[in-house]
């Protein structure tokens, strides 16, 4: 690891980390930088916020500390980048540090009434979750949930292409 960092800086190179670490290293060190940036946005929006890490929560908390603008839109029972350092704590944190307003939003507009009453059913397992919600569609019952385990990713695959297909000849 030390040499890859050495190798980083004498090729003046940087990797995805240090995208977020400078900047956040830099806001904290530097208060005109700082300023600089929490004049330029008056307002912050951010979509995805459950894939949000520590990191680039702090940052948003730095550009947001001024104006106390910020708008995210994250779904906490969508969060699967836990294994990349996504951090469902951070729309606790969120709504403490900011005093914000959560607003959950039931109405789906892509899926229909038959599925999102399997996501209501698996969503109510999830553990601190923040608040209740309860998914619904006007786009009717649809289509049957169709269930198949196949013994590998290749399977899987081949049976998905296999009913996409189907279904093609079918319409």
């Amino acid at each position: 690891y030390k040499g890859y960092q050495t190798y980083l800086r004498e090729n003046q190179l940087i990797d995805f980390d240090d995208l977020l670490i400078y900047p956040l290293e830099l806001f904290t060190d530097n208060k005109d930088v700082r300023e600089l940036y929490q004049n330029k946005f008056d307002h912050v929006l951010v979509d995805e916020f459950q894939d949000t890490d520590v990191i680039q929560y702090k940052i948003l908390r730095v550009l947001g500390q001024k104006h106390k603008n910020l708008f995210v839109v994250g779904d906490p029972d969508q969060s699967i980048y836990g294994f990349r350092g996504a951090n469902y704590d951070n729309s606790k944190h969120f709504i403490k540090d900011f005093n914000a307003q959560e607003v959950v939003l039931d109405k789906n507009y892509r899926s229909t009434n038959l599925i999102l009453n399997a996501a209501n059913k698996l969503i109510a397992n999830n553990f601190n979750r923040p608040s209740e919600k309860n998914l619904e569609s006007d786009l009717g019952q649809g289509m049957p949930i169709i269930f198949n385990k196949e013994q590998s990713d290749y399977q899987e695959t081949f049976y998905v292409i296999n009913q996409i297909n189907q279904l093609i000849r079918n319409n």
